[in-house]
């Protein structure tokens, strides 16, 4: 682990960046967001897994807290993710975390996909479709439209309905060019510019669009208590389905 494979030299390689820093403090618990065990697997091995299986991903880099690199490691190892190359420490913001992930995206990678460690339940079907799309147009995310009546709010007043057509909720994984996106980062570090999601970056500091899929439900990020019971309680209709079907 660390050491990327040199046999891929071909200008498509695909890297992912799982990004699992966060402490996870709306979470509540004494274990970090990540390490939290859901069926049995820290968090963040669930999206790691479904990267694992997809054929076009070369590479993985997880980025954790600083305390939980060797735990990572050891979860990685014991979970048999031969695909991951590295395990870093992450910052203080998630933009900081992706910047310690791209320092170590290996250099003849072409795209490469960033997904929130806090999503557990993403599918290869996700994720191919978001590749497929970003190398047909350069850059690609997945959302979901916004179901809610959007209001705006100022001391605890409402000022104005937004109106929801053209508004969509922000998924993970997002995937970009390579070049595009370490340009967009540098910028964003030299102006201390600070953004919950990689599109924000990309958009902010680069030409060019970024194409959009449709997301999953089912791919919701875990932040809050009621996330998690929404988690434990998917991960067990899934295993009920599974052996069903076995």
């Amino acid at each position: 682990m660390g050491n990327h494979p040199q046999s891929s030299l071909s200008p498509e390689r695909i890297e992912a960046i799982i990004v699992a820093a966060g402490r996870g403090t709306r979470l509540g618990g004494k274990t970090t967001k990540s390490m939290k065990l859901l069926g049995g697997k820290p968090l963040f091995a669930h999206a790691v897994e479904t990267f694992q299986k997809i054929s076009d991903i070369s590479g993985i880099i997880v980025v954790v807290g600083l305390e939980e690199v060797e735990v990572a490691r050891h979860w990685i190892q014991k979970l048999q993710y031969s695909k991951v190359v590295a395990v870093v420490p992450g910052g203080k913001e998630r933009s900081d975390s992706v910047q310690e992930g791209l320092k170590v995206v290996a250099p003849n990678t072409r795209w490469i996909a960033i997904h929130d460690g806090a999503r557990p339940f993403v599918t290869s079907d996700l994720i191919s479709r978001v590749l497929s799309t970003a190398r047909a147009c350069g850059a690609a995310i997945p959302v979901l439209p916004i179901i809610d009546t959007i209001k705006e709010v100022l001391d605890n007043e409402i000022i104005t309905t937004i109106p929801r057509k053209q508004l969509y909720g922000a998924q993970t994984p997002q995937v970009f060019d390579r070049q595009r996106l370490l340009e967009a980062y540098q910028k964003a570090k030299e102006k201390k510019y600070i953004a919950t999601d990689d599109a924000e970056v990309v958009q902010h500091f680069t030409s060019g669009s970024i194409a959009i899929v449709p997301g999953e439900e089912n791919n919701f990020k875990i932040t809050t208590p009621a996330d998690w019971e929404r988690a434990e309680d998917l991960w067990k209709r899934n295993s009920i389905q599974q052996n069903e079907d076995t």
